[in-house]
């Protein structure tokens, strides 16, 4: 049985101080995960304009913390997860049959959460103790994903 934030402070007793802590661990890590995207991208986009997003989602897909980067990259993490739970589905798998620990999904479909073919989503799912818990994810825009022009992803033939 999956619980909502305010059921989990409410069972565990969780005080307002030690949730705020706890709260801004978890949007101090979503924030290093873009810091270290930015630091290891090869794409000038991503370096220099930090076109990003990266972010901790529940097991469900709903967003625990995200970080701070460009306007654009706001929010997309939820739909990201939301569209791949919608390719799970329309294939007729169970998402908790599919999902193992140490797996990374990897998307770019407009229609499943991108904005565009250029913004690439990684999700890996969160395991502790065997049970799947979290997603972290981030997601980029490249420059350059193999169209038949260098830069597009459309064929202006």
């Amino acid at each position: 049985m999956t619980m909502d934030a305010e059921e989990v402070v409410e069972e565990r007793q969780i005080d307002p101080v030690t949730l705020q802590v706890i709260g801004g661990e978890l949007d101090t890590i979503a924030q290093e995960m873009g810091h270290k995207l930015i630091r290891s991208a090869y794409s000038s986009i991503i370096r220099e304009s930090e076109d990003i997003g990266s972010g901790i989602l529940t097991a469900e897909g709903k967003q625990i913390a995200e970080g701070d980067f460009t306007p654009m990259q706001v929010g997309t993490l939820i739909a990201s997860v939301e569209g791949m739970f919608e390719t799970f589905e329309e294939r007729g798998q169970d998402p908790d049959e599919v999902i193992n620990e140490g797996d990374v999904f990897i998307h770019n479909h407009p229609h499943y959460g991108a904005a565009h073919s250029p913004d690439i989503a990684v999700i890996t799912p969160v395991f502790y103790e065997g049970e799947h818990i979290a997603w972290t994810a981030t997601n980029a825009h490249h420059l350059d994903i193999g169209a038949a022009t260098p830069g597009l992803a459309v064929d202006l033939e």
